[in-house]
């Protein structure tokens, strides 16, 4: 076994946070119905711009640093938004990352709208952090003008595809990174999504598909009435090879533990208020805002762990804070249950004793 392969065990196996979700800024440069930080993008500035400032006290390149600094390690850090491009330093908190926490994996969501913005940047990405294998991941909820729709962007379906475009021909001399097509499966595009998956796949364009199901407190209500049967149809089809992507080290037990993944959230669904796995939330993966709330789950939004600014933006002592212990027990209790597929992704991640089941399923198939 390599250094490298004994360094991710390290992380996985270990005692201390390794994977954070970091919403770089509140900013955005479309608005969606669906989305679940709608609340946080509309305080910071919606259909923002690059040069345009966040209107919340969005932490600082330096405060980044500084909690940063305050990890032992981190296996995976996904740098989110609002939309992560608007953030003209994304380079510089990537490098951060990797300089004091040895980082292994970056994904960073993005709604593709800033071509100019996002090539350019994600070849310096892949150039300047060789080490680091980055996910490139770009959110495609309908076809054509019910995607400008949803995302309230004029030409944001060409936009995208030309960013896709732009980032497939970067394949050819950066090999550090894949693209994947994210979709969020709601009522209002339930009906049409075996097209929107033949359209992604006959763009051949992305590594892999993603469909994730619509989460949290969206600004309309309405759309999480899915039908969980046409949910599971879609999951179906992914599993069936367009949910693996060749590209990622580690796509084979990878594809495995997504299509575990899928059938968690189909379970959660189905079975409300019960929760079946066991949930590392707190434990082995936190949530950092762009303004420095910390929270354990994006789920439990409203059970902040506490602000990093006020524990000098030391992550140990404000995870050792006794309001932090209390929601991270609430959790190990499981007195939350839900169907976010980060939380069931990691419960496997970092459950040793699924280990086994994952590895004879990557076996046959």
């Amino acid at each position: 076994m390599s250094v490298k392969h004994l360094d991710n065990m390290q992380k996985i196996l270990g005692n201390d946070i390794a994977y954070l979700i970091f919403h770089t800024t509140g900013r955005c440069n479309a608005f969606c119905n669906h989305c679940f930080v709608w609340e946080n993008v509309e305080a910071a500035g919606k259909f923002s711009a690059p040069d345009k400032p966040s209107l919340r006290d969005e932490l600082s390149l330096d405060e980044i640093n500084k909690i940063s600094q305050g990890f032992p390690y981190l296996l995976l850090v996904n740098l989110a938004g609002g939309e992560p491009f608007l953030r003209k330093d994304i380079v510089e908190i990537a490098k951060i990352f990797y300089k004091n926490n040895k980082v292994n994996f970056i994904t960073i969501p993005t709604n593709g709208f800033l071509p100019e913005v996002i090539v350019p940047q994600v070849e310096k990405l892949c150039q300047e952090l060789p080490d680091v294998f980055f996910r490139l991941s770009i959110s495609i909820d309908d076809i054509g003008i019910e995607h400008n729709k949803i995302r309230s962007f004029k030409d944001g379906y060409e936009t995208l595809l030309k960013t896709a475009r732009d980032l497939q021909f970067l394949k050819e001399k950066c090999n550090n990174f894949d693209l994947r097509a994210v979709s969020v499966f709601t009522q209002k595009n339930q009906d049409h999504f075996e097209e929107l998956l033949d359209e992604l796949e006959n763009l051949e364009i992305f590594d892999a598909i993603t469909v994730m199901l619509i989460r949290g407190n969206p600004k309309d209500p309405e759309l999480k009435k899915i039908d969980i049967q046409k949910f599971t149809k879609i999951q179906k089809r992914l599993n069936n090879g367009l949910a693996r992507s060749w590209r990622h080290p580690g796509s084979k037990i990878l594809s495995q533990i997504l299509a575990k993944t899928s059938e968690g959230v189909i379970d959660s669904f189905l079975n409300p208020g019960v929760r079946k796995f066991k949930c590392y939330q707190g434990q082995k993966s936190l949530v950092l805002n762009d303004i420095g709330n910390v929270f354990a789950c994006e789920i439990l939004e409203d059970k902040p762990l506490g602000n990093i600014r006020d524990f000098n933006y030391k992550i140990q002592d404000l995870l050792k804070h006794q309001k932090s212990q209390e929601i991270i027990n609430f959790i190990k209790a499981k007195k939350c249950a839900c169907t976010w597929e980060c939380a069931i992704n990691t419960s496997q991640i970092f459950n040793a004793s699924a280990w086994p089941a994952l590895g004879m399923r990557s076996l046959v198939n």
